[in-house]
């Protein structure tokens, strides 16, 4: 994100604070026709004021800068039952310097994602973002932004499917800075993914990306109803990451992941990005668990020609409940290491679980400047364990000259 991005949002941030003060003058919009004719004659940064009992049942097209709100402020995160004006059939953003503000979205069948951004300088404030509770769907916000987006105090959930991958939030074809602040993100595939797609350009690869003070989780439910479940968090294509204050929920074993809560493997999905990479991946003061597995890290993609992992970064961070033979399943590796990542540390770290196959599992070509410090971790069968090798701090340093591996790795 660029100083003049930065700059931008931090003026739509005291615009949002400016529109809750003055909420109350700008005239309100009951009805769906009077909102079609606002919306088609609205000037550059007007405001359209909705309320709560408002509610549209076609594709909320915007194509213009201009500022959506509903009726009630509301402090923090928006919730389940907070009121809203309600769109039932997803939003296509599709300009520059939109604000949506209080408002819901939801899903119909016909869309893949509810609400998909091309446009620069997205603000999304306590939006209310939901599948259907019986059939799901497969995205709650594509932010393939053409600039800075941000997302704040909003509330995604039942985004779910049988058969394939869903994402709460996911990026992969955009320009640097993503912001997501205090949001719930509920998604059985991905709470948040970068790429899985491949990007046009190297330069449209998701980078400069900051979670904070989020909850990135699952419904537990999903696991007794044959939906396709993964990760709470997985980088294929992304740079320049910061993951702070978060909860991580909830991994699953579909298409073959290990329940992981967190999943950095490189890939140039479609064959047509050989860009892909992962790098400069800071993961800090997050707690989580019920899962198999804490992280998965891929030096790069087994599939197609891809960039590498390099500089990851998973600290101060706590995890519960991490038990492959429970409702997740999974391999019970908390670390599982291939294809020669590049300076991954794993620092201050505590789990608790129980049924745990290895600490840290290395297959393939070793790390390269592993750094492993400050563990609290569980009893399990092997230690960290090479394949085919040896197990332990010993066995890794021979098969690792580089690696700095304190005395609580044994």
């Amino acid at each position: 994100m660029t100083d003049a991005e930065r700059a931008k949002l931090t003026t739509i941030q005291a615009m949002i604070g400016e529109l809750l003060a003055t909420a109350p003058s700008y005239p309100l919009i009951t009805n769906v026709a009077d909102f079609d004719k606002a919306l088609a004659e609205a000037a550059t940064g007007a405001t359209l004021r909705l309320s709560n009992g408002f509610a549209y049942d076609k594709l909320l097209d915007v194509t213009k800068p201009i500022n959506i709100i509903g009726e009630t402020s509301g402090l923090g995160r928006i919730g389940m039952k907070d009121p809203a004006p309600m769109f039932a059939a997803g939003a296509r953003l599709r300009s520059d310097d939109i604000t949506l503000l209080g408002l819901e979205l939801r899903h119909v069948v016909t869309t893949t994602d509810i609400v998909g951004n091309v446009g620069a300088r997205l603000v999304m404030d306590r939006c209310r973002v939901l599948g259907d509770p019986l059939k799901g769907a497969k995205r709650g916000i594509a932010a393939n932004g053409a600039g800075a987006q941000a997302f704040r105090r909003c509330y995604v959930a039942d985004i779910f499917q049988p058969a394939q991958d869903t994402q709460a939030i996911c990026a992969w074809d955009c320009e640097p800075g993503i912001t997501i602040e205090d949001c719930y993100l509920e998604a059985a595939g991905q709470s948040f993914m970068a790429g899985g797609a491949d990007s046009s350009s190297e330069e449209r690869s998701p980078s400069q990306i900051r979670i904070v003070g989020s909850h990135l989780t699952k419904n537990p439910l999903w696991f007794g109803m044959k939906q396709q479940i993964k990760c709470a968090l997985e980088l294929k294509n992304a740079t320049e990451v910061e993951v702070d204050d978060c909860i991580l929920e909830y991994g699953g074993i579909s298409q073959g992941q290990g329940a992981y809560l967190i999943v950095v493997t490189p890939r140039n999905q479609g064959g047509k990005a050989p860009w892909s990479a992962v790098g400069d991946v800071v993961i800090s003061d997050c707690t989580g668990g019920h899962a198999g597995g804490i992280m998965n890290v891929l030096g790069s993609d087994n599939n197609a020609p891809s960039g590498i992992v390099e500089n990851v970064t998973l600290q101060h961070s706590t995890f519960d409940n991490i038990d492959p033979k429970g409702i997740t399943l999974g391999s019970g590796r908390l670390f599982m290491f291939d294809r020669a990542p590049k300076g991954v540390t794993l620092s201050d770290i505590k789990v608790s679980g129980q049924n745990i196959a290895a600490l840290g599992y290395f297959d393939g070509a070793m790390p390269v400047g592993l750094v492993v410090n400050k563990m609290i971790l569980p009893p399990s069968k092997y230690g960290w364990k090479i394949d085919g090798g040896g197990a332990g701090r010993k066995a890794l340093l021979a098969a690792m000259p580089d690696a700095q591996l304190d005395d609580t790795v044994i």
